[in-house]
């Protein structure tokens, strides 16, 4: 996911630089291979950890081991309920906000959303930001608009797929990630629907493939570089210091705006 590949490089950079070492541990979005991680680091007595959690993840209590062994903990992007330790993410809700009120503007009324698992909190801050932007501007939320799927290029087929297939088709797609836009937007082409003349598209992350499907895919950006930075500062200095941080940050999202809206 490019999200992540961009994070663990400019994380490994600066870690680098101060004369530490980046081991990576994936999940594969699977809850007990995230557990056997979180033993395996504290065997290999570790200085420190950044975690963004599974999406199979709802609470968070079993990464308070890291806090009895004395380990530091920066949890960035998804942060499970109850955890203890530094937190870094996007304000996802203004993301979706911001995103939805350009559909908006672009005179877009029936808006669908294609979302993740929503007891993932970037997933519910984003579906928060959707829904607030319908009810500020007076549009009705309509369940059949809601799909809730994953984050990959199949759900994306599938979610424009399914609201295609309804009665009255919506005039633009919000999509959790780019992989998710890239997918409606295939599958919309393919049924020979015009991007955006027919339905509008917005992705969110900003990954390079967006640039390189025809129309290039307006998105939603998070501030990659900047969330790695804090979160390396933050870990650091909880090494350094021998204390824990229970600092939680938020940083600002931008629109990157191109062909598909």
């Amino acid at each position: 996911h490019h999200f992540f590949s961009g994070f663990i490089s400019e994380v490994s950079v600066l870690a680098n630089r101060n004369d530490f070492s980046v081991m990576i541990f994936q999940s594969d979005e699977n809850l007990e291979t995230e557990k056997r991680n979180i033993q395996a680091l504290i065997d290999n007595r570790v200085a420190g950890v950044m975690a963004s959690v599974s999406r199979e993840t709802t609470d968070g209590s079993f990464f308070q081991a890291f806090s009895r062994e004395n380990i530091p903990i920066v949890f960035f992007d998804r942060i499970p309920s109850g955890a203890h330790g530094a937190k870094v993410t996007a304000n996802n809700f203004q993301g979706a906000l911001d995103a939805m009120n350009l559909l908006i503007q672009e005179r877009r009324t029936r808006i669908a959303f294609i979302t993740g698992a929503s007891h993932i909190n970037v997933y519910k801050s984003r579906l928060e930001g959707y829904r607030h932007a319908l009810a500020q501007n007076n549009l009705p939320f309509r369940q059949e608009y809601l799909i809730e799927g994953g984050f990959l290029l199949d759900d994306g087929i599938e979610g424009a797929r399914r609201l295609t297939g309804l009665t009255e088709r919506p005039d633009a797609i919000l999509a959790v990630g780019d992989d998710v836009a890239i997918g409606a937007i295939k599958y919309l082409k393919s049924q020979g629907i015009k991007v955006p003349e027919e339905i509008a598209v917005i992705g969110f992350d900003n990954d390079p493939m967006g640039i390189a499907i025809d129309p290039e895919l307006t998105t939603v950006e998070q501030p990659v570089r900047m969330m790695a930075g804090r979160a390396w500062q933050l870990l650091l200095s909880a090494v350094q210091s021998g204390n824990e941080q229970q600092t939680e940050e938020m940083l600002n999202t931008r629109i990157l705006r191109r062909k598909s809206c």
